[in-house]
């Protein structure tokens, strides 16, 4: 038969009914008598089968594109000889299309024989039968033009539609049916075969983006499995919304690997892929936050920023559907991170140059390495629990030992670098709970350590220890406690208070730091405009230190102290000169029966507000009992701020402070304004101080006294000097203290003063005039117009010594011109 079409026999042999090609057949059948002798029984045949260029529509629509093809078989049909009747495929070849009207060099061709066994041909009942075939080349794109349909069908739908490019060489398979209930019941029994391919692109779990360019191996392993071994090739990896900090596209290089697909006679198939990747961490990160695979989708990848170099082995078993539940998933990855960063790490710090060493499975993961925190060195391990536990319960651990010195606390910018020397070791233990809450407990131990803090010192080799507890709820702060400090000389504790997340306040329940003890609490500002406000109730305050820095950093032994460096700087937040920018508003309210001042020297029973804008010290009340009660106050006032200051013992304050010592009495008052429109907001006022005594007076200074018949009555020692009043017009600007026409005196001497008062570099230069017999000799001075003739300086007297004061505050040296007293008026002026 020539050129016959199998489509018109459809009604004889409905296989045929898609099959449009031409056919032919040649053959011959050899004949056995039968039993029967009228009759002749098949014994043998053999036919030769030749399809033309056609094309044959199977069961599922799709077409092969057949260019031809042509198979010879032979039946041995004689059983005589206890052999089943069998068929042989001896010689079978065909081409196939890759498309219609494709060009030869894209064929797909295939070689293959095989065998059918029955026990009868006509009606059998146990069939048996096998296919070996072999294609040398194929194109993974148009692979469904050369796999009929039906055979392998579920490895057939698994590769066509997920391995969409590639080559593949040498495809080798191996099928085998079986039945032991005719035709009608076959099954496949024995499926075997492989592939050498080339240039793959799999697409191992959709939508995830595929591997690319792989080189591997295919195996056909049983009827329901296939596996694909490989090698080289990447991983696409696309970053837009996977919280990495990088759009586009990544990748991650291929290593060794294999996969394996399972259940391939089933609707969804079971993948079970184990490969090496590596590539930068973001990309990792990117690939895992994929929503198909679901793995982080219970715990969110928890840091920002992600990258460095990442090496990971990798197992995943999953079911290939569109919807993977974390329960469905198998994991066992093992990875190898280098020079990693991770933003938003702890607090707020970041992680850098990290070298971690990380497994994880579906149950959890653990992490453990070497890192920067936040530019400190340090160690870390952390686990993460990812079983499901209907009970509140650990989720989370982690623990991080890092080594503080100055040079890594200066590459870190934390600012404590210059308040210590040696070492110090910090831990940090961090806990979350199913619930959402969190725990973060610091540690620092300072033995290694030598701290010089202004307010307290501890050397190196002593202990010293200071601890936190940070609580946390949905991510933000709930509760700061258990604040703890302990060394020589010290011991805090305290707490937080907090609201809506954040710290409102901190609490010192108590303190004990050197000789200050007591009771604290600083409230927090909430914005910009609001200030810090300190409150202390102590049972004593040492401000000495802050007055007198004596420590040596570093842990060398303290060198011997050195000489009191000279003056009596007024700091700018008290004189109200502006340096820089404005800063944080603030105000310190304090009460305390004793205020170290001095090694030796208290105040007692202090009370003290202080209010400052940012700029300067905009209000002031302070109150003492000793040495000598004392209050001070500063308030507002139109474009500055006015001052009152009352001392009721004014000799008694100088000679406590170690000021002057030889002055005894005297209640005195300042009152006066800072103008602060000008940036150094200078003062201007007048000093007044009622009756006191000079004790140890200046020789000339008694002698003047004696020289009026009022000083013989004043009953005074012969070495002191009575003053009935003192009153100083003052203006003080940038550490110098101006005088004008200044008086003191008594009814037998008086006296005038003039000049300026260095307090930053503790130096006076004054000069004035000495009046003997002050009552009668200064009423010429006083007479309307021509008082200035008899009296040319406010407070003098017509005849009058000139002096000068020179030197230190503390022990100035006072020189008197005593041949000015023979010039009267305004010729002493003159003279000068």
């Amino acid at each position: 038969m020539d050129a016959a079409r199998p489509v018109a026999l459809h009604a004889l042999v409905p296989e045929a009914a898609g099959l449009e090609t031409p056919v032919a057949l040649h053959g011959w059948l050899d004949f056995r008598p039968a039993a029967n002798p009228d009759m002749l029984q098949p014994r043998a045949a053999q036919a030769t089968l030749a399809l033309g260029q056609g094309a044959f529509v199977q069961a599922d629509g799709s077409i092969l594109w057949l260019r031809n093809a042509h198979a010879a078989v032979r039946a041995d049909l004689d059983s005589s000889d206890g052999q089943a009747p069998h068929l042989d495929l001896t010689d079978m070849a065909a081409a196939f299309q890759a498309e219609r009207d494709a060009p030869g060099d894209r064929d797909v061709t295939l070689a293959a024989h095989g065998r059918l066994e029955a026990n009868d041909l006509l009606h059998p009942r146990h069939v048996s039968a096998t296919l070996d075939a072999v294609i040398p080349r194929l194109d993974f794109a148009t692979i469904l033009q050369a796999w009929p349909y039906g055979v392998a069908k579920g490895a057939r739908a698994w590769i066509s539609r997920n391995i969409t490019q590639g080559t593949g060489e040498r495809l080798t398979a191996h099928v085998g049916v079986a039945g032991n209930d005719g035709w009608q019941h076959l099954r496949v029994t024995d499926v075997a075969g492989g592939m050498d391919a080339h240039g793959l692109d799999i697409h191992w779990l959709r939508p995830v983006p595929p591997m690319h360019g792989v080189d591997g191996h295919l195996t056909f392993d049983d009827p329901t499995s296939l596996s694909i071994t490989f090698e080289h090739g990447y991983q696409e990896v696309q970053r837009d919304g996977h919280h990495v900090g990088r759009t586009g596209e990544g990748r991650l290089t291929a290593g060794q690997g294999s996969m394996r697909i399972e259940h391939l006679d089933q609707r969804f198939q079971t993948g079970d892929i184990t490969v090496r990747m590596a590539g930068d961490l973001a990309d990792a990160v990117a690939l895992l936050d994929e929503k198909r695979l679901n793995l982080l989708a219970r715990h969110p990848f928890p840091f920002t920023n992600p990258s460095g170099r990442t090496e990971v082995e990798l197992r995943v078993t999953l079911p290939l559907r569109n919807k993977v539940a974390i329960d469905d998933v198998t994991l066992d990855a093992h990875a190898r991170e280098t020079d990693i960063h991770l933003g938003n790490a702890v607090m707020g710090r970041s992680v850098d140059h990290g070298n971690i060493v990380v497994s994880a499975s579906t149950q959890g993961l653990t992490a453990s390495g070497t890192l920067l925190l936040g530019g400190v060195p340090s160690r870390a391990r952390y686990s993460m629990d990812f079983a499901r536990n209907p009970a509140v319960h650990v989720t989370e651990q982690g623990h991080l030992t890092a080594h503080l010195t100055p040079q890594t606390a200066e590459g870190a910018r934390i600012p404590a670098s210059r308040f210590f020397g040696g070492s110090a070791a910090v831990d940090v233990d961090y806990g979350k709970r199913s619930d959402d809450t969190a725990r973060i407990a610091l540690a620092l131990d300072m033995k290694d350590a030598d701290v010089h803090i202004p307010i307290w010192h501890k050397p190196a080799g002593r202990p010293g220890n200071a601890s936190v507890v940070i609580d946390m709820a949905a991510g933000h702060l709930s509760g700061v406690h258990d604040l703890v400090a302990d060394g020589p000389d010290l011991d805090v504790r305290g707490h937080t208070e907090v609201h809506d997340g954040t710290v409102d306040a901190l609490a010192i329940d108590r303190f004990r730091i050197g000789r200050s003890a007591g009771r604290a609490r600083v409230r927090l500002p909430r914005n910009a405009r609001d200030p810090y406000q300190v409150t202390v109730r102590a049972s004593a305050v040492d401000l000495s230190p802050l007055l007198h820095g004596r420590h040596q950093p570093g842990g060398a032994p303290e060198p011997a102290p050195e000489p009191k460096k000279a003056g009596y700087h007024l700091p700018s937040a008290a004189s109200g000169r502006v340096d820089g920018a404005p800063g944080q508003s603030w105000s310190v309210d304090l009460a305390t029966p004793v205020l170290y001042y001095d090694d030796g020297r208290t105040l007692s029973d202090v009370t003290a507000r202080l209010v400052n804008n940012g700029v300067r010290l905009t209000s002031l009340d302070f109150a003492m009992r000793g040495p000598s009660p004392a209050t001070v106050t500063v308030r507002p006032d139109a474009g500055g701020r006015r001052l009152s200051a009352r001392v009721d013992d004014t000799g008694a304050l100088l000679g406590a402070t170690g000021v002057m010592s030889h002055i005894d009495g005297g209640v005195g008052t300042l009152e006066g304004r800072f103008d602060d429109r000008q940036p150094s907001a200078p003062f201007a006022g007048t000093l007044s101080v009622g009756p006191f005594v000079m004790r140890d007076a200046p020789g000339m200074l008694r002698l003047v006294n004696d020289l009026s018949v009022f000083g013989w009555f004043d009953g005074q020692s012969a070495s002191d000097f009575p003053v009935d009043h003192l009153a100083v017009p003052l203006r003080f600007q940038d550490g110098v203290l101006h005088i004008d026409d200044g008086e003191v005196g008594n009814r037998s001497v008086g006296a005038t003063v003039q000049g300026h008062v260095d307090l930053d570099h503790d130096a006076l230069d004054l000069n004035g005039t000495l009046t003997p017999a002050f009552a009668v000799n200064a009423l010429p001075g006083r007479l309307p117009g021509v008082g200035r003739l008899f009296s040319p300086e406010r407070g003098g007297g017509v005849l009058s010594a000139t002096y000068t004061v020179t030197g230190p505050i503390a022990g100035p040296k006072l020189h008197v011109n005593p041949l000015s007293v023979l010039l009267p008026g305004i010729f002493r002026k003159m003279v000068e």
